[in-house]
């Protein structure tokens, strides 16, 4: 069975993860899991698995999340299945939370290979404006939270330009990970 890796997606808000990551969907060799979250789905965004409140709480007390947790408003959560695709020998992306970083390095070890997507914040103060799901104090407020420090991740993209030079970067990463079947940094 080939090795398996989790490529744990972060950035912050307006960086261009969903679109990253369905972009990926695309790329022979790529798997993007869905995340469960508690927000209903829109017309463009990210394809996620809706549940309410009480679906999550019941689902979670169940062991149906390898991770979970709550953000702006919240609940959010990547299925146990992922552990499962992993041990299949299915290198899987996922959309994580940069606040669960050091619990998924933890959980996976060697298996976790960390992605920061970035953009300037000129960038991402348009993206997040063009979703029309905030309103000005609430972009501000997003755009004020902490920065990441950029050492703890294995990889860093900057997704400000093109998204085809974003989506060969990450398939750079991909590739060169699985190829020599260890992190590469």
């Amino acid at each position: 069975m080939k090795d398996a890796f989790l490529f744990y997606v972060v950035g912050r808000s307006g960086v261009g993860k969903d679109t990253v990551l369905n972009q990926l969907r695309s790329v022979n060799g790529c798997t993007v899991a869905h995340r469960y979250i508690t927000r209903k789905p829109e017309a463009v965004g990210e394809n996620h698995i809706h549940l309410t409140s009480e679906e999550f709480i019941e689902r979670r007390a169940l062991g149906a999340f390898l991770l979970d947790w709550e953000a702006h408003g919240h609940r959010y959560g990547i299925g146990i299945e992922v552990k499962h695709w992993l041990a299949c020998g299915m290198s899987v992306f996922v959309n994580g939370s940069r606040h669960c970083l050091a619990q998924t390095r933890t959980l996976l070890g060697q298996q976790m290979v960390s992605v920061l997507i970035d953009a300037n914040d000129e960038v991402c103060h348009q993206r997040i404006a063009q979703r029309g799901r905030e309103s000005q104090v609430e972009i501000k407020a997003r755009m004020l939270r902490e920065s990441v420090d950029k050492a703890a991740f294995d990889w860093v993209i900057d997704n400000s330009g093109p998204l085809e030079d974003t989506i060969n970067a990450i398939h750079h990463v991909f590739q060169s990970t699985v190829t020599k079947k260890s992190r590469v940094q």
